[in-house]
């Protein structure tokens, strides 16, 4: 509560500051450098953003604005998809559409044919005109498809039907598959090995997903079957990388189908019946990385030291490198690695005349930071003989 109190004060001192000194930043080459501002070399770093083409993320990553609210973690950080933010985007209610997501898009886009959204809600509940005479319609006239790409064995259609490759209707011929491929049931597509169980449906009827179907399918001769029954080729197996998606690792299980044939390098954990290198910090960090649960055994993480440098999480005995210990980011279940850590700040100046938001991140707990910084500003504005005037810029001082 004394820290949030000590916050506000500083927020507000430097309003109030802002309001009697004019602020950095009436054009861009007013910005002062981050050493003018802070002071010290190595307590910072820079991050320029120009809105409103950029969306500055909350780890201060700078992301192009087309990327906000798409359903993608694009930030690293998933600021750019957070729900709240995504719900109060406002769209032009003239010119543009909101999807279901959050985003905006031009509102011509909507039932045109052609999603813009990621969430296809611009072609939900559409009433298409029909298509063209001598072209083929997908569902709901959705699409409208040469005659060529019909029965073609590729499904066009992204009505989910896959209406442009049913049997019989619109396709009477039932193709014949190569025995090293699986023939649809219900349309004309013949789907490849690795197709199978994958989680999706690439058979348009969803055949190729059913579980009795995979079972009885027979995997190429230079293919490797995994404990649920999917098919990957050979030279995914024993690659150190784990490949079958079964929860058993069971292309990388030692001996069979591997020999113990890797040596880790140093601060590598070996995997006890898999042909895995564990990375130091996949060590008890709640996740099976081996295939076999032993990164995730307490006491084998406890006897395996960390690497020089490292923070080891008391509760788990997880490793994490020295980056993640202070970055605002819980790594550690009960957070030991953010606490007695240096307060970040960040410190924004929004330049009116190209859009452009520039953050300093100060790394510093100095108690003088906010009188120092306030000290550097009004001695660049002192020395600045420019005769411009007074902008009510957004100027800042927030934890990071």
């Amino acid at each position: 509560m004394q820290i949030y109190w000590t916050l506000s004060l500083m927020m507000m001192m430097m309003i109030l500051w802002c309001s009697l000194v004019h602020c950095i930043g009436s054009s861009i080459d007013d910005i002062p450098s981050a050493a003018e501002l802070f002071g010290q070399e190595e307590s910072y770093h820079v991050v320029e953003c120009v809105m409103p083409l950029y969306f500055l993320c909350q780890n201060n990553n700078c992301l192009p604005e087309s990327h906000l609210c798409d359903g993608e973690n694009d930030c690293g950080d998933n600021s750019d998809e957070d729900h709240d933010y995504c719900a109060q985007m406002k769209c032009n209610v003239t010119t543009e559409f909101k999807c279901n997501s959050g985003r905006c898009v031009p509102k011509a886009s909507r039932c045109d044919r052609h999603p813009q959204c990621r969430d296809r809600s611009d072609e939900l509940n559409c009433v298409y005109e029909p298509c063209p005479k001598g072209m083929f319609s997908c569902a709901n006239h959705s699409q409208c498809l040469d005659m060529s790409e019909v029965c073609d064995g590729s499904i066009d259609c992204k009505d989910g039907l896959a209406s442009d490759e049913l049997h019989p209707n619109p396709c009477p011929a039932n193709v014949t598959c190569p025995s090293s491929s699986f023939k649809c049931t219900g349309t004309n597509v013949c789907a490849q090995p690795n197709w199978m169980c994958d989680g999706e449906n690439d058979c348009g009827d969803n055949s190729d997903e059913n579980e009795e179907n995979c079972k009885n399918f027979k995997c190429p001769d230079d293919w490797f079957r995994c404990a649920d029954n999917r098919c990957i080729l050979m030279n995914n197996v024993c690659n150190g990388v784990i490949d079958c998606k079964d929860g058993l690792a069971s292309d990388e299980r030692h001996p069979d189908p591997c020999p113990r044939n890797v040596t880790c390098p140093n601060d590598f954990f070996s995997c006890e019946e898999t042909n895995i290198c564990a990375h130091p910090h996949w060590l008890c960090d709640g996740a099976d990385d081996c295939g076999d649960k032993s990164d995730e055994d307490i006491e084998k993480c406890a006897n395996t030291p960390c690497p020089e440098d490292w923070f080891r999480c008391s509760n788990t005995q997880r490793c994490i490198p020295p980056n993640w210990r202070c970055d605002g980011s819980e790594d550690c279940r009960n957070g030991e690695d953010e606490i007695d850590c240096n307060n970040d700040y960040v410190h924004e100046i929004f330049i009116p005349e190209n859009n452009t938001l520039v953050s300093y991140v100060n790394h510093s707990n100095n108690v003088d930071l906010l009188e120092s910084i306030s000290k550097n500003l009004q001695s660049i504005n002192n020395n600045d003989n420019s005769s411009s005037s007074n902008i009510n810029n957004q100027q800042m001082l927030l934890p990071l």
